[in-house]
């Protein structure tokens, strides 16, 4: 990334995590209801209200999680033209990135990465 640049793979894979926690609300409360449906405690309309709350839910997700997936493949491809810089962190001036040498920034996310998926498990 050029000096300045926002880091939107990191902004991207935080609104991911948040946007998976919140989701998993709607695949809860859909679960509910598929049992009260087959039980007959709750109207065909009320069913479907809360299958597309559900639909609506998981497309987010999925079109966030492809976002994601594109621009770890611009940041692998950065690394690999050797065009990764500092990066600018939300709220810094430009120029005042992280301040890690280019490849220990792709090291360093992912490093995060494994370190939150093993803490929230």
């Amino acid at each position: 990334m050029s000096l300045g640049e926002v880091d939107t793979l990191n902004l991207l894979a935080e609104k991911l995590d948040n946007l998976f926690k919140d989701s998993q609300g709607y695949y809860e409360s859909f679960l509910d209801t598929n049992t009260l449906y087959k039980k007959g405690k709750i109207s065909e309309k009320e069913f479907f209200q809360s299958l597309g709350d559900y639909v609506v839910a998981y497309s987010a997700l999925e079109f966030l999680a492809v976002k994601v997936i594109f621009e770890m493949k611009k940041a692998l491809d950065r690394v690999g033209a050797g065009k990764l810089g500092t990066t600018q962190s939300p709220g810094l001036m430009p120029g005042m990135g992280s301040g890690m040498m280019p490849g220990q920034q792709v090291k360093h996310f992912l490093h995060q990465e494994h370190y939150l998926h093993r803490t929230q498990q």
